[in-house]
């Protein structure tokens, strides 16, 4: 009824008149939570009014156990103003929708600090290049991190069929898009997510780590149906990839890397079901400079039409960054080959045991 949401409006407008959302000076922790929120609007209507100087505030947002409705003017909105740290915290049944049109958050300054927690988001739309009015590439169907800091807590995002080819080939991460900052991705989901380049997260630069997470059933039109690494500092722990797809890498593609990005390191993942139209079913490096270190995980049943059913290392790279393979199981992986590479290889482990069986068309270093 319009007189009940007329007193919904009127008491979310008296709370962010009050002390109970107002950032206030304070030692380090202050917490400030706000009200229960029931709808986009009134979400909106709460991140317009944090606007502070004081770093100090940790501001609390508890979403309600309802559907939010962000394709409307307010979105995606940009944590440029906002100086305190920002927890958005949902439950059973709170879930942000893009409704195929928007995507979310911006984290663009250096003082910016975002946390989404325990709750899912649908639908976000990726931005086509450029047209988030920053640089050129910058996409990502829920947020883009180009600075300050992002924690993602048991979030799980779920995409749709509300992609074009047209729009998803220019589109890079269904879910994240990270160019600087620092993000932390823990035990979240990524579940049938579409771009053109890195299906769910792409990494351009920054510091990005990912723990405990599941890509399932993600796609990309042109390379990395869960992930692309194009720079930066990424670290994947205890994560799975399954059923992710794309034309190179099935699941991972790491690109050439600049000169001050470090190896990208994957320990205890699993690959499973992964598939590639040409190379790399489920991991493919190439260009020069770039190579992966890869600990204690498994590539199962992946496949490739071309080379490197599980692994393509098809790069040129310095003897100092030269790919390394620790304790990894490859089993029943079909292609051309479980596993390839154009120059040096090392297994620390001896050739048939953790590496791949030895064939008559594949040389293995001692």
């Amino acid at each position: 009824p319009l007189a009940s949401l007329l007193h919904r409006q009127r008491s979310v407008a008296q709370a962010l008149n009050t002390s109970e959302l107002s950032p206030r000076a304070g030692p380090p922790g202050d917490v400030v939570r706000a009200i229960e929120l029931d709808s986009a609007a009134e979400l909106a209507m709460v991140l317009h009014n944090l606007t502070t100087d004081t770093q100090t505030a940790v501001i609390h947002v508890q979403l309600g156990p309802s559907t939010f409705d962000c394709t409307g003017p307010d979105w995606p909105f940009d944590f440029a103003r906002v100086r305190a740290s920002v927890v958005i915290e949902g439950q059973t049944g709170s879930i942000l929708s893009g409704g195929g049109e928007r995507t979310l958050f911006h984290v663009s300054v250096p003082d910016a600090n975002l946390t989404l927690r325990d709750l899912e988001v649908r639908d976000a739309r990726a931005l086509l290049c450029g047209a988030s009015g920053v640089e050129p590439g910058c996409s990502g169907g829920m947020v883009l991190l180009s600075d300050g800091r992002l924690q993602l807590e048991n979030v799980r995002f779920v995409g749709g069929d509300l992609y074009d080819d047209s729009h998803a080939l220019d589109a890079r991460g269904g879910a994240v898009a990270v160019h600087g900052g620092t993000a932390r991705i823990m035990s979240c989901q990524f579940v049938s997510l579409y771009a053109g380049e890195g299906g769910a997260i792409y990494v351009r630069g920054g510091h990005v780590t990912v723990t405990g997470s599941a890509f399932y059933d993600n796609a990309a039109m042109v390379e990395g149906g869960a992930l692309l690494i194009h720079g930066g500092d990424v670290r994947v722990q205890s994560s799975d990839f399954s059923g992710c797809r794309s034309e190179r890498g099935g699941a991972v593609v790491v690109h050439a890397l600049d000169a001050t990005a470090a190896r990208p390191q994957f320990d205890s993942c699993h690959f499973e079901n992964n598939s590639a139209v040409r190379n790399g079913g489920a991991l493919l490096t190439t260009g020069k400079g770039s190579s992966v270190a890869i600990e204690a995980s498994i590539f199962l049943r992946n496949r490739a039409s071309g080379q490197g059913s599980a692994l393509d290392i098809n790069s040129d790279y310095d003897s100092d960054q030269r790919p390394v393979l620790r304790k990894n199981t490859f089993v029943a992986n079909i292609g051309l080959s479980s596993v390839r590479y154009a120059n040096f290889l090392e297994w620390i482990c001896p050739a048939g045991q953790c590496a791949p069986e030895l064939s008559p068309a594949m040389h293995y270093p001692s």
